[in-house]
């Protein structure tokens, strides 16, 4: 079988190392200035950063896998849900919240927490995305992704968001 797998970035990892421990610092200053309000934000905020930090500097914490099949990101290098190529519509780039990503769209009959998509792509204006977490640069992921899906896919080729 053949696949590509692309590797989770280090060095955006340590990005998110480095907000984590100024969001860490933010949350000190605003208990010691305002504690309610303080105490109140970084209990809200604890859990979520928290989970995210984790992922980010776990060394096999994220990776994107292409195969034949589809495409799946791997968390400890299993797979999550592999997404088939027939599934997807298009990939194209996005811009959310000011950040550069990849958008998702899925083909009209997909099934697959269609709930969920439907309330992202009410927020988002795409029912998915995939940032710039990699060892590559965005274009590459996308540009590999969009080849993949014109080789693999049953759907109209060419079609991007």
């Amino acid at each position: 079988m053949t696949e590509r797998i692309f590797a989770r970035s280090r060095r955006k990892a340590l990005k998110v190392l480095i907000m984590g421990i100024g969001m860490t610092a933010l949350s000190a200053w605003l208990i010691a200035r305002h504690p309610w309000v303080g105490w109140i934000g970084s209990i809200a905020g604890a859990g979520a950063s928290l989970a995210i930090l984790w992922m980010a500097v776990r060394p096999d914490s994220l990776a994107l896998r292409l195969d034949e099949q589809g495409f799946a990101t791997l968390r400890g290098g299993r797979p999550t849900q592999v997404t088939r190529w027939s599934d997807i519509e298009g990939f194209g780039f996005v811009r959310l919240h000011g950040s550069r990503m990849i958008g998702v769209v899925y083909r009209p009959g997909y099934q697959h927490q269609r709930a969920a998509r439907g309330v992202v792509r009410a927020l988002a204006g795409v029912e998915g995305a995939i940032g710039d977490h990699y060892e590559v640069s965005l274009d590459e992921v996308l540009n590999e992704r969009v080849s993949w899906h014109k080789r693999y896919g049953a759907v109209e080729q060419g079609s991007r968001v």
